[in-house]
């Protein structure tokens, strides 16, 4: 499977999951996304990522999205493979900055913005997009 596939359709998935989430979360549903934006100290990273969007599509409150999501994202981490073979490890500079956009995107959603979740849900999504593509274009999927 193909990274860049995979992202295309989280692309067409997610940032409409934000704004559902910013409009049907509890307050619990808020703080665990809040708290889930931010990577604790030598946790792994790929958990801690899944986790922050998985506390999303919960917080939508759409039951099939979140079956397919979950899918999708199984998919994905079978497609980072093929990277993760020749990729740097996550560095914590990257992490940081994931992190950045993960706070954006929680805010939006604690604040009950539909139009500034969805927006930044894209923001991150396309920033992983490009990052995936300059990985692809340094051969990081050559096999």
């Amino acid at each position: 499977t193909n990274p860049i596939e995979v992202l295309e359709l989280r692309l067409i998935m997610e940032p409409g999951l934000a704004r559902l989430a910013s409009l049907r979360a509890s307050s619990f549903e808020t703080a665990r996304i809040l708290d889930a934006a931010t990577t604790p100290e030598n946790a792994p990273s790929g958990e801690v990522d899944f986790a922050f969007h998985l506390a999303i599509v919960a917080a939508a409150r759409n039951h099939l999205a979140a079956e397919f999501y979950k899918m999708l994202r199984q998919v994905g981490v079978d497609a980072r493979v093929k990277v993760a073979r020749t990729a740097a490890p996550t560095c914590p500079k990257r992490i940081a900055h994931r992190d950045g956009e993960h706070r954006l995107i929680a805010e939006a959603i604690s604040q009950r913005d539909p139009e500034a979740a969805e927006a930044a849900m894209r923001a991150h999504l396309l920033s992983v997009q490009r990052q995936i593509m300059e990985r692809s274009n340094a051969g990081a999927f050559a096999a």
